[in-house]
């Protein structure tokens, strides 16, 4: 990656992963005396990897900086890491080691279909990694190390994050920095900027692959260039003259997700592919190398230093550009459905099967070819002229079954608050999810996520988290922090025993988009993108109970609910106060007396400490309950008491009258108050 131009790359912003990645400090790391090993195996390993990874910079044609990771391989200096770290060429390799010592190093090999260099650096003794001689599984624990923001010169030590072997497939070529293409690990574990060319690394501490700039459309995670096939094609490597660690440096590490991973290869027989036609067919955003882009202007060499540094910028601003319009594009791969019968019905997210927006040229009627040409200002800049927003709608559907079999596959029903759709196909589907062995998700509880990979071995995906709320939108869905992405969007939530929590919703907010270019301001106010941290997902004992209704055809647009009528107050929606903004017109709140900047206390005697927690109390209701809502209000009771009798209106001044004698005199006194307990009768949602 290229920091000293200031633009981190679109995937690197949106993508990274929620992990339990940690800094470690500077102290121990061989600034001052070597640290007591540690007595965890998880320390030790870490440890391990620490003082066997190295940061690395480069500089080429003068102006171009780079900046990343690589992994020691041997003793004697020789260290593997990318070229998009190490460039062919490049000059003034300096690599930065655990504890902040810097030494010069020398390019050996570079072989830039793999997206890998070898580099030498002179020294004896070294840590080093052992690699592993076979792919890791999927499931299986993954470290990754990284270099990230120059961590290794600022504080002496990389950044670590753990996670596990999401994924084992191929990649093609997506242009831009990256030119791999092959079979590739994906992990789940961070990959931030600076972590190019860096190890991934298994449970026995062994070296898996070196991550790679390339990426899966249908996935946007973090891939690594597999170090069996590195061993294989790298000639320094395969001739036996780097002399390689053979034995595991450490005894493997349990795994946290073991018992999800075991529940997942069995479950993963459930898995449907489903592949959409729509009447517009995917769009790719394709980036261009920066050499090809260079090599088209005809008087490069001819201009001063400080222009082509601008162009430079200036075609690297427009790459992450582009490469963000294309995390807004449905890619062209199968994307997930489970059987839940076996009679052929298949559940999905409604996200898959809707009808996405399409930008049509005004002249033509068809979508405008995006390319990475000519004025790249320009390009962006004209790319929302004269256009036509449109809808682009689904032609055909058909499901792919585990056998390989193909059959088309008709939409039965919606059910939108879920965000799920039920399909249907004129086969037998004898591995399916049981509806009933549903199960309510819980806080903090380890889930998985996963994703139909045809073609892959093994052919699914696994992405690990946990719980984060256990109830959002009225109870219809839940919070997860695994990533969920084009590729696994629809598939089941599973937890560690098998029970099946729900179905993953749409990754992205707003819905993708076709025939137009985003501008940069325009990427900022984006929601969210693939794997941005948070998912929801549609409750799998909600949907249980609708799913007989979704077989007869009964969609759902709206799940009604208890209503309150009134709204937050902005300027404190976030603080410990509820505090009403709004109270709606002949609404039960309007009803029982609630006006704007009343603060309400608790809820049948439960305090209050946030709006969230009001909105949820009132979710649990029915229309027509009746509640109890302390409410603060300055003099919101205000009443004369005669004769021991309280006097707040003409009809209890009336009453008084009424009973006292001619001549009678007595004496009053006021009482007021500014809390309040109203009784509410919520109405239904219309």
């Amino acid at each position: 990656m290229r920091p000293a131009h200031g633009f981190v790359p679109a995937r690197r912003l949106f993508l990274i992963s929620t992990t339990f990645g940690v800094l470690l400090a500077a102290a121990g790391s061989g600034l001052a005396g070597a640290p007591a090993p540690p007595a965890d195996p998880a320390e030790r390993l870490i440890e391990h990897c620490m003082r066997a990874t190295v940061g690395l910079s480069s500089v080429k044609d003068q102006y171009d900086t780079y900046m990343g990771t690589g992994a020691v391989l041997s003793p004697d200096g020789y260290i593997l890491t990318s070229t998009t770290v190490v460039p062919a060429g490049a000059t003034k390799i300096k690599a930065v080691f655990d504890g902040g010592v810097v030494r010069e190093a020398k390019i050996v090999e570079v072989r830039e279909d793999l997206e890998a260099t070898l580099i030498k650096v002179e020294a004896a003794g070294l840590e080093c990694f052992a690699p592993a001689r076979k792919l890791p599984a999927v499931g299986q624990p993954a470290y990754t190390f990284s270099n990230a923001h120059n961590a290794m010169s600022i504080n002496g030590r990389a950044l670590v994050s753990a996670g596990l072997v999401s994924g084992l497939y191929r990649v093609e070529n997506q242009g831009g920095e990256s030119v791999y293409a092959g079979s590739a690990i994906e992990t789940s574990a961070a990959i931030n900027p600076g972590s190019d060319g860096g190890p991934i690394v298994d449970a026995q501490g062994q070296l898996c692959g070196i991550v790679s700039l390339n990426i899966s459309p249908l996935r946007w995670q973090g891939l690594g260039v597999p170090m069996p096939e590195l061993l294989a094609q790298l000639q320094k490597l395969r001739s036996g003259e780097v002399k390689l660690r053979d034995a595991p440096p450490a005894q493997p590490v349990p795994g946290r997700f073991t018992a999800l991973a075991q529940q997942a290869a069995e479950l993963s027989a459930c898995l449907v592919g489903l592949v959409i036609e729509r009447k517009f067919p995917p769009e790719t955003v394709r980036r261009v190398p920066w050499p090809q882009y260079r090599d088209k202007i005809s008087d490069w060499g001819k201009k001063p230093l400080v222009e082509q540094s601008t162009i430079h910028n200036t075609f690297l601003t427009a790459s992450r550009i582009f490469e963000a319009n294309q995390m807004l594009r449905r890619p062209a791969a199968p994307l997930t459905a489970v059987a839940v019968s076996p009679d052929g019905h298949l559940l999905t997210s409604e996200f898959n099967v809707e009808e996405d927006t399409i930008f049509k040229d005004k002249k033509t009627g068809t979508p405008r070819k995006i390319e990475l040409a000519g004025n790249l200002v320009d390009v962006v800049r004209n790319a929302a002229q004269d256009l036509v927003e449109d809808k682009n709608p689904i032609v055909r559907m058909w499901a792919v079954l585990p056998d390989g079999s193909r059959h088309e596959a008709k939409l039965l029903a919606k059910h939108q608050p879920l965000g799920v759709a039920l399909l249907k196909i004129e086969a037998k589907t004898p591995k399916f999810l049981d509806p009933q062995k549903k199960a309510e998700p819980r806080l903090g509880m380890r889930v998985g996520v996963l994703g139909y990979l045809g073609g892959g071995t093994p052919p699914y995906t696994l992405n690990p988290g946990i719980v984060s709320a256990a109830s959002r939108n009225r109870g219809q869905h839940f919070q997860i922090d695994a990533a969920v992405n084009y590729g696994n969007s629809g598939g089941p939530i599973i937890s560690e025993s098998g029970q099946w929590l729900g179905i993953a919703g749409a990754p992205i907010s707003p819905r993708p988009v076709l025939g137009r270019l985003l501008s940069g301001n325009e990427l900022h106010a984006w929601l969210a993108a693939p794997n941005s941290g948070v998912a929801m997902a549609g409750r799998s004992d909600k949907l249980a109970a609708a799913l007989e209704g979704l077989k007869a055809s009964k969609g759902v647009q709206h799940v009604a609910g208890a209503l309150l009528g009134a709204a937050v107050d902005p300027r404190q929606a976030l603080g410990d106060q509820v505090v009403l903004g709004l109270v709606q017109p002949g609404s039960p709140a309007e009803k029982a007396g609630l006006r704007p900047g009343d603060r309400i206390l608790s809820f049948d005697n439960r305090p209050l400490d946030s709006w969230k927690q009001l909105a949820d109390l009132v979710a649990q209701h029915h229309p027509g309950d009746k509640i109890a809502l302390k409410v603060h209000r300055k003099n919101i009771v205000r009443h004369l008491t005669i004769k021991g009798q309280k006097v707040q209106d003409l009809a209890d001044l009336q009453k008084l009258m009424d009973g006292l004698k001619p001549d009678e005199k007595f004496e009053g006194t006021m009482s007021q108050s500014d809390e309040k307990t109203v009784e509410v009768i919520l109405a239904g949602e219309k």
